[in-house]
């Protein structure tokens, strides 16, 4: 029977392989005249339509994806062999006095210009099953939180488990400077706050950067019960363990509660893509997309993390910002992060993509960054935050 792809756009000179091609078969693409296969091609991975000069741009979702490294001829396989990414290339010398991609930003915006996709039903009257907040706020789960103030508690806190805490550690909290103590105390504030979160225990060694005792006070305003737990005063690390179950327990006591309806407006949506590869773009991530503007269109709020994947596609998402400030802090942000995958003097591929990205069929971090963007749907992007 021969090969078959998909050409996601009339722009395309790459194929993607919707199963595995063997050399010497025809590949039917729709929309594109055939092709016979120069070599093995695996599902996924990408095969050339027409032939693609050295230095040439190859595209996909209408987009440049990179550079042929080399001549690519018709129906050749078309992977890390032939295909170079423009993007974080710490180990290309640029000319001198050449802009490399992103390190300039555009000097006009069209903001929210993007054609708004409508929603696959009208979802404003629906209601999804969640736990209210006393901030206006509303969970889909209930759980009492247990976060570290600092990195030396983690092991306190990880022995603390019970099945209705939700734990969190992290890495910081002391020895840092001013503004990246604010910032730590900052992520747990919101961190202690997070709707699914319906009281907190935050657990301190009593010694740390970290003002703990402003960080419980700030959870506190948000109409959440708060214990703080300080271990230089609990007499070691077992009676420590003890004096959080004891506080998660009688904090649960407070907040437990069976699920009611609530409208569609109060969810928020986190995304994040994991263990990508080409059906990203093709399948998981559109629908995610579809599913987001229907959320946003209700009311409901989105967010989309991630900043290496919007390298090589912050121009689309620039296009769908509110304003030309919220479209500039998109590029500020890419642009930046780029400069620190240069500054290493590396190809950032290993990394961005991954061994299993691109093993999986992604050549190039703006690959990459095209089917990852597509997750976030048409809305227009309303802010962007550090």
């Amino acid at each position: 029977m021969g090969a078959t792809g998909i050409r996601i756009s009339a722009r395309d000179n790459v194929a993607t392989l919707l199963s595995d091609g063997r050399k010497g078969e025809g590949l039917v693409v729709r929309g594109a005249a055939p092709v016979r296969l120069l070599e093995d091609v695996p599902f996924g991975h990408k095969a050339s339509l027409v032939r693609i000069a050295k230095g040439e741009p190859v595209l996909k979702y209408g987009e440049e994806i990179g550079r042929a490294a080399a001549d690519i001829e018709p129906g050749a396989w078309v992977h890390v062999q032939n295909l170079e990414s423009e993007r974080g290339r710490g180990d290309l010398a640029a000319a001198s006095g050449e802009k490399r991609p992103g390190e300039s930003l555009p000097e006009t915006f069209y903001p929210g210009r993007a054609a708004l996709e409508p929603p696959l039903f009208d979802a404003r009257g629906l209601t999804f099953q969640g736990y209210p907040r006393p901030d206006g706020t509303a969970g889909t789960r209930n759980f009492v939180g247990v976060l570290a103030a600092v990195a030396c508690v983690n092991d306190v806190v990880l022995r603390a488990a019970s099945p209705h805490a939700a734990l969190f550690t992290h890495q910081q909290g002391c020895s840092q400077t001013a503004p990246d103590v604010r910032q730590v105390e900052r992520v747990l504030v919101n961190l202690g706050r997070s709707p699914n979160l319906g009281a907190v225990v935050l657990v301190s060694l009593g010694c740390e950067s970290v003002r703990s005792e402003w960080v419980a006070e700030e959870i506190r305003r948000s109409g959440r019960p708060v214990e703080l737990v300080v271990l230089q005063k609990e007499g070691g690390l077992e009676a420590s363990v003890e004096k959080i179950r004891g506080a998660v327990g009688r904090l649960w006591e407070k907040i437990e509660a069976k699920p009611v309806p609530v409208p569609i407006a109060k969810l928020r949506v986190g995304l994040k893509c994991g263990s990508s590869d080409t059906t990203q773009g093709l399948s998981a991530n559109p629908a995610i997309g579809r599913v987001v503007d229907t959320l946003v269109a209700a009311g409901a709020r989105v967010v989309i993390g991630e900043t290496t994947e919007f390298m090589g596609a912050e121009h689309i998402a620039a296009r769908r910002a509110a304003n030309p400030q919220v479209a500039r802090s998109i590029f500020e942000a890419v642009a930046a992060m780029e400069a620190r995958a240069r500054a290493m003097g590396v190809d950032m591929r290993g990394g961005q993509p991954t061994r299993g990205n691109i093993a999986g069929g992604l050549t190039t971090i703006e690959e990459k960054s095209l089917g990852a963007l597509a997750k976030a749907g048409s809305a227009v992007f309303q802010a962007v935050v550090p």
